[in-house]
């Protein structure tokens, strides 16, 4: 057990994402196996409409559920290809934290939909939270570049409305209608958290990095030229009092007395 947490403590977020995953799809198959129980009745973004007492904790479980172990592996893969590029041009935020807000807003904003009728199909699966992470740093840095194997170097915004437009597509045949519809409610509010919200942060602290680098060059030119005059008036008085040393004190014109006056 101590190994098992030690090497849990070792790991970064995306590893605890995929890990956690996994979890999740083995307890959820043991109940079904042994018990019969199937997880998503009660934890999925279901058609139930129960405007009196909200499934609120739908909101946030449906994403850590998948079908099958296809649909794992997808959403373990797309979350590890997308938190390299998140960290890539977010390293400050954290990658769990804004996969559980983005995945609880489009759980919230489907939930409403499905009480307008506007929606009838249960959903599972973390790609809308995977999509909110992607579409944050895509509204952050729209022409950033990600290197994709046999298709070379594409920017981020490129990549963006290939997701858009083929979700887009899958509603329009009807075709995984439910996550589509989530993907696209991850996208929208992930990048306006990148572009409004972060982005205004960004010029925020380059401002402050841009004052402070100003302030530092100031302080130094100040100490340089104050160094360079403390160096002249040393020099001044040393050739002054090799000047009394030869000539005596009388030698001096009246100048240099005053000047030798002052340093008292």
């Amino acid at each position: 057990m101590n190994t098992i947490l030690k090497h849990l403590r070792q790991q970064n977020q995306t590893t605890w994402l995929i890990y956690a995953f996994i979890a999740v799809f083995v307890i959820g198959n043991l109940l079904g196996l042994i018990f019969k129980i199937n997880l998503s009745n009660y934890l999925c973004l279901n058609t139930v409409q129960t405007p009196f007492y909200p499934p609120f904790w739908t909101w946030f479980t449906y994403a850590w559920l998948h079908n099958d172990i296809v649909h794992l592996l997808m959403n373990c893969v797309g979350v590890y290809a997308i938190s390299i590029i998140y960290q890539t041009y977010l390293p400050r935020y954290s990658v769990i934290k804004q996969f559980m807000i983005g995945s609880v807003l489009v759980g919230i904003v489907y939930q409403l939909l499905i009480f307008l009728d506007w929606q009838h199909a249960a959903v599972i699966g973390a790609s809308a939270g995977i999509m909110y992470l992607f579409f944050t740093a895509v509204g952050l840095q729209p022409h950033g570049q990600v290197r994709i194997p046999l298709i070379g170097i594409v920017k981020l915004w490129h990549i963006g409305l290939f997701f858009v437009l083929f979700d887009v597509l899958m509603i329009f045949i009807n075709l995984n209608r439910g996550g589509s519809v989530t993907h696209l409610l991850g996208a929208v509010p992930g990048f306006i958290y990148g572009f409004v919200v972060l982005g205004k942060n960004e010029i925020t602290l380059n401002f402050q990095k841009t004052k402070k680098h100003l302030k530092t060059k100031k302080s130094q030119n100040k100490t340089f030229k104050q160094w360079v005059k403390e160096d002249k008036t040393q020099q001044q008085i040393d050739e002054i009092l090799d000047k009394i040393n030869k000539s005596g004190y009388e030698s001096l014109t009246e100048e240099e007395k005053q000047f030798l006056f002052k340093q008292k």
